[in-house]
């Protein structure tokens, strides 16, 4: 990668690490005020109706994604006459996109009552809905804009809004918690401060790049490669939001919405830590993309084992933590009483595992026009997931609903996205992959049970001081092993000289 590819990058992730870093900690203080004075009901509403907007989003298409991988080349040529084009074809897109998830979030509205699950009537559940709605709604009406800053690898520039409204709205949504125990306020200053933050941030967009002001008309051969990419897409887009926002809607209607609050108290913190991990493969993605361009079929193949060392090292780490540590951290945070089982725990974790180390496979799928290679697997894999769950749930309750999720992705995307990779990409043999991602697997398993022993012997109770010691003593032992084991891999030392370089320049 360049200089510049690799300077860009480095900053995105340095910015999106430390929204995602602030977001976990603020977040945290809003859910512990929340749970003090909402309690678990509306903990469980927040999780549910979460999901259902995050289902609604299939609406969008994979439109964004299409968009922002048409600008590429353009960017790379400094094409201003089809940027303009492009973000105007966007603009016109998204507000149809942002029509049709308003309509079909009303037309939910008469069957909420079936989907929510609780023991005693919730007044206001239909406003509570609908401004979760109008958010989600909010942000295909004014984000359009900023596809080129994302696509131009300088994210960073606007991510300060997301940072700032952060803050604002941590604050005053824990005022109103505190003083007027209100969910429709709390729900109102999330609203507000989403639509202040797309202002600003398309505001941000025009300033950099002011030429996108101007309208045009994209071309009907442009308009139709971008909508065979989208097609493509959409399988993906389908899958991926079936595959990933299902779960607490099975959860609530099979055993309660009451469990998905639980369940939620786990995901906040797995989806906060994800969204970290994610960033390191998310914001090298427009320089992954303009590499591939540039590459040949070797270079590509050792990027792609370099990304899933990493993968490997991220996910596996955070694995371990999240094994040792998170039923101490729980009792510790809300109190025992919203543990899950340790069977629900392990399988949630290896959810976690599995999806982030097929993070760089979508890098690669994404950045080489791959989108319609394996386009079935995904919703094949929702499919199976959906069926799976709902009888797994009815048999074995959280551990079933979450064990299907785990035997979907086996089953479909975990080994046909790479032989698709491997077959078109890289002209090398598959088997390869599997080799090295059951090694680190079985690495991982070996050191979990060697981890979870010693972290036995630490009896302190002092639960802060146990979770301190616990997470040193594991961390310590995955880096120095992973570190002996790997030292001489090419991917490995290929890493090394990266992060090295990339540190000396700044």
């Amino acid at each position: 990668m360049s200089e510049s590819r690799t300077k860009n990058s480095f900053k995105n992730i340095i910015f999106n690490n430390i929204y995602q870093i602030l977001g976990i900690v603020l977040n945290f203080v809003v859910r512990t005020i929340f749970i003090k004075t909402l309690g678990e009901k509306f903990l469980g509403i927040n999780g549910l109706f979460t999901n259902i907007l995050s289902i609604l989003s299939l609406a969008e298409l994979g439109v964004g994604t299409a968009m922002i991988y048409s600008m590429y080349k353009p960017i790379a040529n400094d094409d201003k006459d089809k940027l303009i084009q492009l973000v105007s074809y966007y603009q016109v897109l998204y507000r149809r996109i942002a029509i049709i998830i308003f309509v079909i979030g009303i037309v939910i509205v008469p069957i909420l009552p079936y989907i929510v699950n609780v023991d005693i009537e919730i007044r206001s559940i239909q406003i509570y809905y609908l401004l979760y709605l109008l958010n989600s709604v909010s942000s295909y009406l004014l984000l359009y804009k900023t596809s080129i800053v994302i696509a131009s690898q300088k994210e960073y520039i606007i991510k300060k809004y997301d940072i700032f409204f952060l803050i604002i709205r941590t604050i005053l949504q824990s005022i109103i918690l505190i003083k007027y125990n209100n969910y429709i306020l709390y729900l109102v200053i999330q609203l507000l401060s989403t639509i202040m933050a797309n202002i600003l941030k398309s505001r941000k967009a025009e300033k950099e790049y002011s030429y996108i002001k101007n309208k045009s008309e994209l071309p009907e051969t442009d308009k139709k490669e971008i909508w065979k990419n989208i097609k493509s897409l959409l399988y993906y887009q389908i899958g991926n939001t079936m595959l990933n926002n299902t779960d607490n809607i099975l959860i609530s209607v099979i055993l309660g919405t009451i469990f998905v609050g639980y369940y939620s108290n786990y995901s906040m913190i797995i989806t906060a830590i994800a969204g970290i991990c994610a960033l390191i493969f998310t914001s090298l993605q427009s320089s992954i993309g303009n590499y591939n361009i540039e590459s040949s079929s070797e270079e590509k193949y050792i990027l792609y084992k370099t990304l899933n060392f990493l993968a490997f090292i991220v996910y596996g780490f955070c694995s371990m933590m999240f094994l040792i540590l998170f039923q101490d951290f729980i009792t510790f945070w809300i109190g025992n009483q919203y543990l899950v089982s340790q069977d629900v725990l392990y399988i949630i974790v290896l959810n976690f595992y599995i999806c982030g180390i097929l993070y760089p496979n979508w890098c690669f799928r994404y950045t080489t026009n791959l989108f319609n290679s394996a386009k079935y697997a995904i919703l094949i894999c929702s499919i199976l997931n959906i069926v799976l769950s709902i009888i797994l749930g009815l048999k074995f309750g959280m551990f079933g609903i979450f064990i299907a999720t785990a035997i979907s992705r086996l089953c479909t995307t975990f080994w046909y996205e790479p032989y698709i990779l491997f077959k078109t990409i890289f002209k090398e043999k598959v088997n390869k992959y599997f080799t090295s991602q059951l090694l680190h697997f079985v690495i991982l398993i070996v050191l979990f049970v060697f981890i979870n022993k010693i972290c036995s012997l630490i009896i302190v109770s002092n639960i802060i001081l146990r979770i301190i010691l616990k997470a040193i003593c594991g961390g310590l032992i995955f880096m120095t092993v992973s570190i002996l084991m790997f030292r001489k891999k090419t991917e490995y030392i290929f890493l090394k000289e990266k992060i090295y370089n990339l540190v000396k320049k700044n």
